[in-house]
């Protein structure tokens, strides 16, 4: 579809560019691979698009705004950054509704009970979800000229952004 577009991946697991690069086997575009942190990656070339898939809720305030930062500052003027994250919902209520909902999303794409209770008691132990409104102010902190919600559900959600 995009003949000409060129790929870099980044993270931190070589365990996860492995599975990347089976997954792109067959498909070579010239894409790049680098075992790397957000906040330590070092684009080859300026970017038109960024995006950062269910990360930065594993880092703490410091390294999340460092790597949003590191990610604005390799992109192009114009450029969009798309990030997708778990979130904490607004109130100690919603937060259980939203793991539970999130629980019973587990069970039903297969995972055994016990194993989806034990991912969902992660939250705020092993990973470290922000609200909605902290994600736009770190988004619009590091300078982004838009920055939109484009999907939320539970304890997830989507943002685009426009350097």
């Amino acid at each position: 579809m995009f003949p000409t577009t060129r790929f870099f991946l980044a993270d931190p697991s070589a365990a996860m560019l492995a599975i990347a690069t089976e997954k792109l086997r067959g498909r070579d575009r010239g894409q790049v691979m680098a075992e790397s942190t957000a906040e330590e990656l070092r684009f080859p070339e300026s970017a038109d698009v960024v995006t950062a898939i269910q990360s930065l809720h594993y880092l703490d305030a410091e390294e999340r705004k460092a790597s949003v930062q590191n990610c604005y500052r390799q992109m192009n003027g114009g450029g969009v950054f798309i990030t997708f994250e778990n979130i904490r919902p607004l109130t100690e209520m919603g937060t259980e509704i939203g793991k539970e909902y999130w629980r019973r999303y587990e069970v039903e794409a297969g995972k055994t009970e016990e194993d989806a209770r034990k991912h969902v008691q992660r939250f705020g132990v092993e990973f470290f979800p922000i609200t909605i409104e902290e994600h736009l102010d770190l988004l619009r902190g590091v300078g982004f000229r838009v920055v939109e919600v484009l999907w939320y559900s539970y304890v997830q959600a989507g943002f685009y952004c426009i350097k």
